[in-house]
């Protein structure tokens, strides 16, 4: 299909179910959630019986229920007994389905209605197929319109990597017939870069198109394809955080080994975007000049650990929250490859868990910032569904599940320098909220006891968001 219609079906469908949604908003944009329980993302301790009010998308009030005054005609909303949290934010996002289903005309529709669905309100995502730069702007404009149903967009436009490097050389290939010397990757949303003037050229676009950072690949891996890629060169990481510097905006690497790790802090990059642990976790030298830097550490745990995370196939589909949000032939192309588990996790996956699970306590008792991202869409990392798990495998590492919830609401925004625009609970932030029905403070998976999801101050009627599969 081309991309014209590619476009015009992703704009047919989100019409029609905006359409849907509507009766479902909150009227005039007038919103108050009345007798909650807040745990506002600041880490501040929860607030018992607090109400919130909410106009034209924005928050203006948090305070005590018996204080409140609530304008005529605002959309009230019972919340006694319930929890109110910030919409979560995915920090680490590529469009897909988490499934081995082919990319198709519906795949980005569909992966947005999905993270909204599990009550992510903002993503950040950083390149590859269906985030090329204009991809990007085409989905803004949509979203700018009112036509496009999902959470918030932050994007690079793109990845910048080094010829026969990840990811082109590893889960990327050519078209047939293809020169790998003039091939076009930018429009699959990765920039190949080989002198820094190339560096300079493609930030200075990047930039001159609003996108909200820069990432950058310093990869000779990932090491299950063969730890033998060429690794961007020291003076293209320097050219890419001095140009993107220039333009304001900061950088992100991807790094899975010491030596990268040790290049993009050498370059002070604002953020590292997966957990390291190769050879070994990084050294309390290394972690303390992340502290220092202030550096933001995105572990993308799901998308490193299912195999020890997923029993075998007959187990893989009994999750109620999983089932409820991610479609059938997802769960379905998955069971039914060589990448499904046949049985429990052997010694070595259990291994490598605890690896990773150990380096991101190690790096957060070193008081390094941690942010929540979860790498969709690697096979097992669902939009949505996966930053919960995430969650939960922050608290199996040693965070606390107010650490956790912080890590994917006020400390994403501050990754991002938006913490005045979304992230916490406060008057003029972004209403952006989560009404659950437990305390994710007693125990984080109950942020699966999701009840409503508030985007922009409105209600979103999650029954409707995914019924046109």
């Amino acid at each position: 299909m081309t991309r014209v219609k590619t476009r015009t079906v992703v704009v047919l469908v989100a019409i029609a179910l905006m359409a849907q949604l509507r009766p479902a908003l909150a009227e005039n944009g007038t919103l108050a959630i009345s007798n909650a329980t807040l745990i506002d993302g600041t880490g501040a301790k929860e607030r018992p019986k607090v109400t919130i009010l909410v106009r034209d998308g924005l928050i203006v009030r948090v305070v005590d229920a018996g204080e409140a005054v609530i304008p005529d005609g605002t959309h009230i909303v019972d919340a006694t007994g319930k929890f109110v949290i910030p919409g979560l934010a995915d920090m680490h996002v590529h469009f897909g389905t988490g499934g081995l289903v082919p990319f198709d005309s519906h795949t980005v529709d569909r992966t947005l209605r999905q993270f909204l669905f599990y009550g992510v309100t903002t993503i950040f995502n950083l390149g590859a197929t269906g985030g090329s730069l204009e991809d990007v702007l085409h989905l803004r404009a949509l979203q700018r319109e009112g036509r496009l149903v999902g959470p918030h967009i932050y994007a690079t436009g793109g990845l910048l990597t080094v010829p026969g490097s990840h990811p082109i050389a590893t889960i990327m290939h050519l078209p047939e017939g293809a020169d790998a010397k003039t091939y076009d990757w930018s429009k699959r949303g990765v920039w190949v870069v080989r002198t820094p003037e190339d560096v300079r050229r493609i930030v200075e676009r990047l930039a001159a198109a609003g996108m909200d950072g820069i990432k950058i690949v310093i990869e000779s891996g990932p090491g299950i394809f063969g730890d033998n890629h060429p690794q961007m060169p020291p003076a293209l990481v320097a050219a890419s955080v001095d140009e993107a510097t220039r333009h304001g905006l900061s950088v992100f690497a991807h790094a899975t080994s010491i030596d990268e790790l040790e290049e993009a802090l050498a370059s002070h990059v604002r953020g590292v975007m997966h957990i390291v642990d190769d050879p070994g976790p990084p050294s309390d030298k290394l972690l303390e000049v992340m502290a220092e830097q202030g550096t933001y550490y995105v572990p993308t745990l799901s998308a490193f650990i299912w195999t020890s995370t997923w029993g075998p196939p007959s187990q893989v589909l009994t999750d109620p929250f999983l089932k409820s949000g991610v479609e059938a032939r997802v769960m379905k192309s998955l069971v039914e490859s060589p990448l499904a588990p046949t049985g429990p996790p052997s010694d070595k996956e259990w291994a490598w868990r605890r690896g990773m699970l150990q380096a991101l306590e190690k790096a957060h008792a070193a008081g390094v910032r941690i942010a929540g991202g979860s790498d969709t869409a690697n096979p097992f990392v669902f939009p949505g569904y996966s930053m919960h798990e995430e969650l939960a495998l922050m608290v199996e590492a040693g965070l606390t599940p107010m650490e956790a919830l912080v890590s994917a609401t006020r400390r994403a925004a501050e990754m991002l320098h938006a913490e005045d625009t979304f992230g916490t609970v406060e008057p003029g932030k972004r209403a952006d909220l989560l009404i659950l029905g437990s305390d994710p403070l007693k125990d984080i998976r109950n942020t699966r006891t999701l009840e409503a999801v508030i985007q922009n101050g409105r209600i979103i009627d999650r029954s409707s968001l995914l019924a046109h599969d």
